[in-house]
Parts: C-alpha cells; sequence; structure tokens
C-alpha cells in the first residue's frame, strides 16, 4: 500500500485503497468538505513568451520538413514555467487553504528528481469553477508507490524518508463534484 501524501494528511480523509493507489476526500480540519479549487497561471508577459516560442517551433519545423531551409533558425529559449502545475484549495466554510499539488514538488519527478522551475516562484492562480457552484467536493486519486527499498537505492540514503516516499507516486488525478452529484476528472498527470 502506498502512504497518503504527506502534504495532504491533514485534509485527507482515506476512501478506497488498492495495492498500487489510493484516493482521498478532501475534508477540512472544521469539518467541511466543500473547496474552492484554484489552478496556476501566467502573466501576460509569459504568455507572450510561451507564444513566442511555439510560433518559432512551427515555423523551424515547417521550414525543415516541408520546404528548402535557406538559413539556420535558433529557437528562443523555453520558459521553465511552461511545465509548472500547481493546485490549491481553500475551505468554503473557514477559509483555511492548502497546496494540492505542486509538481515541482510531488510526484516522483518532483520530490526526486526536481523541476527547473525555481521553488520560490510563485505564480499567479485563478478559481476554477467560478461562476457556478464554486465550492465542490474534491477527491485525489493517487497510484504507482514506489517501494522503500528502491527509492533509498536511488537516493544514496540509508532508509527512505517517510515523508519523501509518500510524495513519490506515479501518477494523480484530481476529481471534483459537479451538481449531478457525479466527479469528473479536471486534472490528471502521470508524475514520473
Amino acid at each position: 500500500m502506498i502512504p497518503v501524501p504527506y502534504h495532504l494528511q491533514e485534509i485527507a480523509e482515506l476512501t478506497a485503497v488498492g495495492e498500487d493507489s489510493l484516493t482521498v476526500q478532501l475534508v477540512c480540519p472544521c469539518g467541511c468538505g466543500r473547496f474552492l479549487l484554484f489552478e496556476n497561471t501566467y502573466t501576460e508577459q509569459e504568455r507572450a513568451q510561451m507564444r513566442l516560442f511555439r510560433q518559432t517551433a512551427d515555423e523551424i519545423l515547417r521550414s525543415r520538413y516541408l520546404y528548402p531551409a535557406p538559413e539556420e533558425s535558433v529557437l528562443p529559449d523555453a520558459l521553465p514555467i511552461a511545465g509548472l502545475h500547481r493546485f490549491s484549495v481553500r475551505c468554503a466554510d473557514c477559509g483555511n487553504a492548502a497546496l494540492l499539488y505542486d509538481n515541482r514538488l510531488h510526484g516522483y519527478d518532483g520530490a526526486v528528481i526536481g523541476r527547473e522551475i525555481p521553488p520560490a516562484y510563485q505564480p499567479p492562480m485563478k478559481q476554477r469553477f467560478a461562476g457556478r457552484l464554486p465550492a465542490r467536493q474534491i477527491r485525489v486519486c493517487i497510484s504507482g508507490g514506489i517501494p522503500a527499498d528502491a527509492l533509498a537505492d536511488f537516493t544514496g540514503a540509508e532508509a527512505a524518508n517517510l515523508r519523501l516516499l509518500s510524495e513519490c507516486f506515479t501518477e494523480i488525478r484530481i476529481q471534483t463534484r459537479g451538481e449531478n452529484g457525479r466527479y469528473r476528472t479536471v486534472f490528471s498527470e502521470e508524475t514520473g
């Protein structure tokens, strides 16, 4: 069985356990089970840089594969933040906030390998479902834990740290319960 990720333990109520997976329902310490969901977004300047990168990459691909390339094109540097996925929640009753997922820190790649994005970078956040039924029940499905001995071998430690081990899942799905009472996946990612 894989452990509940350390950063979710205060707000996670275990609802399903498999050999290599688990599902937790979010419940605030105040007892509320409804949360506002926030995800990262980008500033206008960051969006412009990402658009320039995509346009230049498209032009280079077209010139190399569709037409003869008269000159060598140079691709601008990609923004490391383009791959950032960060979700947080805030309790609908008491306003208690918690980090739900940040791929710089959580999941196998974030916990063990790390990301190019500096941890100090705080992206702008926007609320999901702000228009209708903004406060929803949220559950998180995690799978693919790493065996403790394999993690210890990889990191060079004598024993795997339980906190690190709990963050080394290889897939995450964030699901919200809609007005119809059904859960739907709003985010899914392989993390390693």
